[in-house]
């Protein structure tokens, strides 16, 4: 068949079927066409709803992620503050062979301070100390910064205070006997580089003594000193309660600076009682933060208070007597006791 022919008859059986459609739309009901149309609206709904689940579920993930990240921070940080607790605990528990030695964790080599930590050792010529450092991490650093060597750090600085001082009870008579030495060289230890030293040396003493005791004894220090060639100087003072105030505190500093005594070896003597040694021994503690000083106790309450005890101090502004206000804990470098008797 021609080829013409041929498109003429498919040309002719597509209107046909076309035709057909046609007819067919015509024929269905109009409910019928409704019904189709409605499903075309849920199937463009379905599409949208799929779209929007989709959405949440991605910003759920998203959610989801940031959360891992923050347990998996909260984690570390707990793990690390943990890890750093443990550490401290077993720094305390385990001291280091210096802290068993001295009870510190420091000593001093290459011209410089360390801090010695678990298992570490110092050099056999290293100096130890009795102090410690007890290093950490500050309360205040941030979880990233709570690592052991990095970061805001705190730190326990533990020193103890210890009151060391001699007390020796002279022989009756022997104290103040040109011929001993117990006022002038015995805060030395004998045979001692320091006492050696001294003995070479031209000695000075300032001396605080409470005026009755002056007027019974002030002729025999006066003596005692100027046989012995030492340079000295008496400083007379009231002591009675009412005088024991800031204000008689201070003039025994005043003397102190315009004496200017060697704190080395020149210590200030403090003869008499309570009033005196509390008030010398003020002054000691404040003039040049510790000027060493020897106590010399001439009452029976004095004789068994200071030879217990470091504290020394003044009332101060209006307050009653016997009540110190203005004290400190500055123990004397020695106290000589004797009787009353033969002296």
């Amino acid at each position: 068949m021609p080829t013409a022919q041929l498109g003429l008859t498919a040309l002719g059986v597509g209107l046909m079927a076309l035709g057909a459609v046609a007819s067919q739309v015509r024929r269905t009901p109009p409910a019928r066409r409704l019904v189709g149309l409605a499903a075309l609206d849920f199937k463009k709904q379905d599409a949208t709803t799929a779209s929007q689940e989709t959405a949440m579920r991605q910003a759920t993930e998203v959610k989801e992620e940031v959360w891992r990240k923050q347990k998996k921070a909260a984690v570390e940080a707990l793990t690390s503050q943990l890890e750093r607790l443990d550490r401290e605990e077993r720094r305390t528990a385990a001291p280091t062979n210096v802290e068993q030695r001295t009870g510190g964790n420091l000593a001093q080599y290459d011209d410089t301070w360390h801090i010695l930590r678990e298992g570490e050792t110092a050099p056999a010529s290293a100096t130890l100390s009795n102090c410690s450092i007890d290093v950490s991490a500050s309360e205040y650093a941030d979880a990233s910064e709570s690592l052991p060597d990095s970061g805001p750090r705190a730190w326990m600085s533990k020193s103890p205070i210890s009151f060391e001082y001699r007390v020796v009870e002279v022989p009756r008579g022997e104290l103040l006997d040109p011929a001993g030495d117990a006022l002038i060289f015995d805060h030395l230890p004998f045979g001692s580089p320091e006492r050696q030293a001294a003995e070479g040396k031209a000695q000075r003493r300032l001396v605080i003594i409470d005026e009755t005791v002056g007027d019974l004894y002030g002729a025999k220090v006066r003596a005692y000193f100027e046989a012995r060639g030492v340079v000295h100087e008496i400083m007379r003072l009231p002591m009675v309660k009412e005088e024991k105030s800031m204000e008689t505190t201070l003039k025994v500093c005043k003397n102190m600076k315009e004496f200017n005594n060697d704190p080395r070896t020149e210590p200030v003597l403090a003869i008499g009682g309570g009033v005196c040694l509390d008030v010398a021994g003020l002054a000691a503690s404040l003039f040049r933060r510790r000027t060493p000083y020897i106590r010399v106790p001439t009452t029976t309450l004095s004789y068994v208070g200071a030879s217990v005890g470091a504290k020394n101090g003044c009332n101060f502004a209006g307050s009653k007597l016997g009540h110190l206000r203005c004290a400190s804990g500055r123990a004397p470098r020695q106290l000589l006791l004797q009787d009353s008797g033969g002296t």
